[in-house]
């Protein structure tokens, strides 16, 4: 029930928010491509998370592929702890308040790789498809860098997660100020 209230939820974040917003920062026939690197908490299972993503964004709409990694502890001596990856390919929405502070919001399609080593036995290795979502604030320092914090979530029959990320954005994120339209 839960799983199906979430994927009504993201598809009413695609067809009901379709023209909702003006984006006066991106030129309507213009594509910006930046990507971001975040790193957070793993929660109570996983010990570090890493994300990486490349992003294809148009007026309000974005594409993000994103790769992902729930990694045991970055100290720990344990190797028996589990590991879990993810490939992810997002679609959202991206709204700009005053110039430089950026909400993106989306969710899409993952496909997920869990890892356990044990010393004696067998690696075991589970995959599945799950849903990712996403809730991203970035503050714009210039056109082409940012500062950027997330939520990110992963609903699978693996095992899903949440976690709160803190990274960088760098490349084309919005047009530079002597370039924009008034």
């Amino acid at each position: 029930m839960k799983l199906s209230l979430l994927i009504a939820l993201a598809c009413f974040l695609f067809i009901g928010t379709a023209d909702a917003q003006t984006d006066s920062l991106h030129l309507p026939k213009r594509f910006y491509i930046y990507g971001d690197l975040e790193f957070g908490g793993g929660g109570a299972t996983y010990g570090s998370y890493t994300q990486v993503s490349l992003v294809v964004q148009k007026r309000n709409n974005y594409v993000r592929l994103k790769a992902s990694e729930n990694a045991r502890p970055l100290f720990s001596w344990n190797d028996e702890e589990p590991m879990m990856t993810d490939l992810s390919l997002i679609l959202g929405k991206s709204y700009t308040v005053f110039t430089c502070h950026n909400l993106k919001l989306g969710s899409g399609v993952a496909f997920i790789k869990k890892e356990k080593r044990a010393p004696l036995e067998e690696t075991y290795k589970k995959r599945a498809v799950g849903l990712s979502l996403e809730l991203k604030y970035c503050y714009m320092i210039d056109w082409s860098a940012g500062i950027t914090c997330s939520l990110n979530s992963n609903l699978n029959k693996v095992d899903s997660y949440s976690v709160f990320a803190v990274g960088v954005a760098f490349g084309f994120l919005r047009e530079k100020k002597n370039g924009l339209k008034h």
